[in-house]
């Protein structure tokens, strides 16, 4: 962060606001910056709980695209979030390197302000190993609920890669009792559909 700040090229005076990934954010005014540490004078802290109160379970798409995510992730401030492998997905697509996702988390936090962390909770090899509980939603064309006419009260969301979900997996939902919903009449890219389900599940 002592690089970043040098890019800024921040002068002494200058009010800088800071995050600590735990939940604070820090109004600041910046003192001096040396070779290994900057001093900030802090005026007023602000605390903040998850602006998306989700977990969010993304198909695997490729991996600039996957590595936006986690950026917009970070952004707009979700709960945690994690990757898998659908029965149809591609077998070129692969996991996306974990310090890579965190460092675009990172750098969505700073766009934002955000002041809290999310979780990345890694890569599944397939949906069955993740659990799951009834307080689940799956985002696919043709789902039966329309989250922009109703947001429902659930804990985890599901978006599908590309390729779609196959018809075991599609029966594994309605054993599981999970919705399935949509987001109109569009079909969107993976990463464009986890941005608006983001932000009509903001708290």
């Amino acid at each position: 962060e002592l690089k970043h700040l040098k890019v800024k090229r921040i002068k002494t005076g200058e009010p800088v606001s800071l995050i600590d990934g735990k939940g604070s954010l820090f109004f600041t005014i910046f003192e001096f910056l040396d070779k290994k540490q900057a001093k900030f004078s802090i005026l007023q802290t602000k605390k903040e709980y998850y602006r998306v109160l989700k977990t969010f379970y993304i198909g695997f798409t490729d991996l600039k695209r996957m590595e936006l995510i986690a950026e917009k992730a970070g952004e707009m401030g979700v709960k945690s979030f994690a990757f898998f492998r659908g029965e149809k997905t591609a077998k070129y697509l692969k996991a996306p390197d974990v310090n890579k996702i965190k460092k675009r988390i990172m750098s969505g936090m700073k766009q934002s302000e955000n002041p809290n962390f999310p979780d990345f909770l890694g890569s599944y090899d397939s949906l069955e190993d993740i659990s799951l509980t009834e307080n689940t939603i799956v985002l696919t064309p043709g789902g039966k609920l329309s989250l922009s006419e109703n947001i429902p009260e659930v804990n985890n969301v599901i978006i599908g890669a590309k390729e779609g979900f196959s018809k075991r997996e599609v029966e594994y939902f309605e054993k599981s009792g999970i919705i399935t919903a949509n987001l109109g009449n569009s079909i969107f890219r993976v990463e464009t559909a986890f941005i608006i389900a983001s932000f009509l599940f903001k708290s």
